[in-house]
């Protein structure tokens, strides 16, 4: 039987057969499926701030030579600088290998990356800027077609010239936000704009560099890029312009709606523009309703950002709407207000809703850098917990959903709760409330 040869003579066999006769060799049993195409070798990790390392030098020579034969199965490389807390033991292993000069370096990390043809996702995390790596990487990357997630976070500002990636859907960039002078973020927008077949975007970097990025999407180059899934820090005019200018967007998270990029890290924090706030929830939601499956939108400060009545026909309106997550005011949990059981019963209402993530945010009084920080803060974060807890117990609803609702909490895990139906007494009909799912540690 098929099932009985080794593993070396089924990878042979599968080279042979056309894709759809693969599939179907995948297809009959698990021990067989794993032998074609392991799932064990989908991943790599190089630590680049320590390539010389023997251990990195022996998988680098082995990928360079092909004598490990599972170059091909390889999906996702991750490149990521060491731990430094191992720092220690890997100077004490080095040895012959470190006096390679940097070209012989490059040509073996240059073949070691060559061998991995099928890349799918390449993710890049960046300390240093030496010069062999990054021309050995970049030149890689560029050759891989079938590479179509390139996920790049650095904190160095040295100015070197990213890969042309055209091929990309999904594309994250993070760069350091404490000033406009980074070389590489002029390089940003032209690397979205040369990925047409775009279709995820995440985006934390200067604030220039947006306008630019979001900008170029409107009415630039980028033009007619329009992304299905969006990531990003702050809402400014030009990135509210773009969402405008089409319909269709799929997943949306602004991590910090309230805040301001020109004054990002800063000790002074101005209240975000009410236009801006307004503007998003009654136009740009409204453009994306019938598609929109995903909102982020967690304020860190109480304000027009949290949820409250103004916008909650914006938020009924979002019928596809699968996964909710947002702020709240604290003064507003409780009556007269009764934020919170408007928020409930909104996310009762919606027919896809299936998760709803609420966050408390900080006081608004204290805007700023060290605003979060103290035991008054944390005493007011406390509160607002119990309040969000207390309104989620006491909720009542005439109609069931299977949305699961989620409040942080102070300990290792959050807090989650289901709508449960209680059993219905005389004359009081049939009603569900909110009881906690087992607790499970937080991501």
């Amino acid at each position: 039987m098929i099932s009985t040869l080794s593993v070396e003579l089924l990878q042979e066999i599968r080279g042979k057969l056309a894709k759809s006769d693969q599939k179907s060799l995948r297809a009959a049993c698990m021990e067989i499926g794993l032998a074609v195409n392991p799932l064990f070798f989908s991943s790599l990790i190089l630590t680049t701030r320590d390539l010389r390392q023997e251990a990195n030098m022996h998988i680098l020579t082995a990928l360079a030579s092909g004598e490990t034969g599972w170059s091909p199965y390889a999906k996702t490389l991750t490149l990521r600088p060491t731990n430094d807390s191992y720092r220690p033991i890997i100077v004490e292993a080095r040895d012959a290998w470190s006096n390679l000069p940097d070209s012989a370096m490059q040509e073996l990390l240059t073949s070691a990356l060559r061998s991995m043809m099928n890349l799918r996702t390449v993710i890049w995390q960046l300390r240093d800027g030496r010069a062999w790596q990054w021309n050995a990487i970049c030149d890689v990357l560029s050759t891989f077609s079938r590479l179509d997630g390139f996920h790049f976070r650095t904190d160095a500002t040295a100015g070197r010239a990213l890969p042309r990636l055209e091929h990309l859907r999904t594309l994250e960039i993070e760069l350091p936000d404490y000033g406009e002078d980074i070389p590489l973020a002029d390089q940003i927008t032209q690397l979205v704009a040369e990925t047409r077949a775009l279709t995820s975007l995440q985006l934390f970097v200067p604030d220039k560099c947006q306008s630019d990025v979001w900008t170029m999407l409107r009415e630039g180059p980028g033009r007619g890029i329009h992304l299905k899934g969006i990531r990003t820090q702050y809402i400014t005019p030009e990135f509210l312009a773009y969402l405008e200018s089409y319909s269709g967007i799929e997943i949306l998270e602004v991590l910090c709606p309230d805040l301001d990029a020109k004054y990002a890290n800063s000790e002074e924090e101005p209240e975000p523009d009410p236009a801006l706030v307004d503007r998003f929830f009654h136009s740009v939601l409204r453009h994306h309703a019938a598609s929109l499956v995903e909102l982020h939108f967690r304020s860190a400060y109480e304000g027009r950002c949290c949820f409250g009545p103004q916008i909650v026909d914006s938020l009924s309106a979002l019928h596809q709407l699968t996964y909710l997550m947002i702020s709240i005011n604290t003064a507003d949990i409780a009556p007269p207000m009764d934020a919170m059981n408007l928020l409930l019963r909104t996310a009762v209402d919606l027919p896809g809703i299936r998760y709803l993530r609420i966050y408390t945010a900080r006081f608004p009084g204290g805007r700023g850098f060290h605003s979060g920080c103290g035991t008054g803060a944390a005493s007011y974060a406390n509160q607002a917990r119990e309040a969000i807890l207390l309104a989620v117990y006491n909720f009542r609803s005439i109609s069931p959903s299977s949305a699961v609702v989620c409040v942080e909490s102070r300990h290792a895990y959050d807090l989650e709760f289901e709508l449960k139906l209680i059993s219905e007494g005389a004359g009081s009909g049939r009603f569900w409330t909110y009881q906690q799912i087992i607790p499970r540690a937080k991501n």
